[in-house]
């Protein structure tokens, strides 16, 4: 029998195994984190290569969805390196030296998440600005959400920063009893309810100017489908404060953790 003990005791009636843990979302995260980085990788390899060799020509939004795919590589990355400190495991099944890897590999996640969030939804947003630029009332929508956007994401990014005094303390509060660190949970939940709110306007703000264009009906309510499609964004905007609770409720960030990201 193993000797080596899971970072928190498990609960009643069941048996931790660290030889042989669970696979509960660890194989789940390295498929679906590579597929997704494989899609989206792909599409923007086509869009950069029709817009600077075809077209000859880069608009602000490819600028900032190039930039955004940067961000989003990394983020997708840093999620693919939880399964290999425990992420997908249930935390008694995981040591203590590996769920201080684990955060320690959260961290970077950690900073990486607004930037990604911030440019793909303003790649969305210019995106739609660009196909209704005849549109006098989308300017101040537009300039409205950026501004909100911007006026969130950048105090926010030195808040996920700082989160500990020391820094190293985020990952191993054991061996920095004088550390100080702001509410995590506060953080988190205050990301997961402004990517909801910024999800829906992502939505909203292009289908009044898709009703206004010039257009058959019937191109409008293909266009307006596609835009629907968009609300899975605020199902799982919805799904991901959940997680929150839970992550926080059952201290099993291993677990939950991934299955949050998964849904980012």
């Amino acid at each position: 029998m193993s000797t080596r003990q899971g970072a928190l005791p498990p609960p009643p009636s069941v048996v931790a195994d660290l030889e042989n843990p669970q696979d509960v979302l660890r194989t789940v995260n390295f498929v679906v984190q590579g597929m997704c980085l494989a899609i989206a990788t792909a599409f923007v390899v086509l869009r950069m290569y029709t817009r600077w060799f075809i077209q000859k020509s880069m608009f602000k939004e490819d600028w900032v969805c190039f930039s955004a795919w940067v961000f989003f590589v990394g983020y997708m990355v840093d999620n693919i390196m939880y399964g290999f400190y425990g992420g997908g495991y249930n935390v008694w099944e995981v040591t203590m030296e590996d769920v201080k890897k684990y955060l320690e590999v959260n961290y970077p996640g950690l900073l990486l998440y607004g930037p990604t969030a911030c440019l793909i939804k303003l790649t969305l947003i210019l995106f739609s600005a660009r196909l209704f630029a005849t549109a006098h009332r989308s300017t101040l929508a537009i300039k409205i959400f950026v501004a909100v956007m911007l006026g969130y994401y950048i105090p926010i990014q030195f808040a996920r920063v700082f989160i500990c005094n020391p820094i190293a303390a985020y990952w191993d509060r054991a061996s920095y009893p004088q550390s100080t660190c702001l509410d995590m949970r506060a953080i988190y939940l205050a990301d997961t309810v402004m990517s909801t709110t910024t999800d829906l306007a992502v939505l909203v703000i292009p289908i009044p100017l898709v009703w206004g264009a010039k257009l058959s009906k019937g191109k409008k309510l293909r266009v307006v489908g596609i835009l629907a499609a968009g609300g899975l964004a605020n199902v799982a905007s919805i799904a991901r404060l959940v997680f929150v609770r839970h992550i926080w409720a059952t201290h099993n960030g291993t677990l939950y953790g991934v299955a949050f990201n998964l849904l980012g």
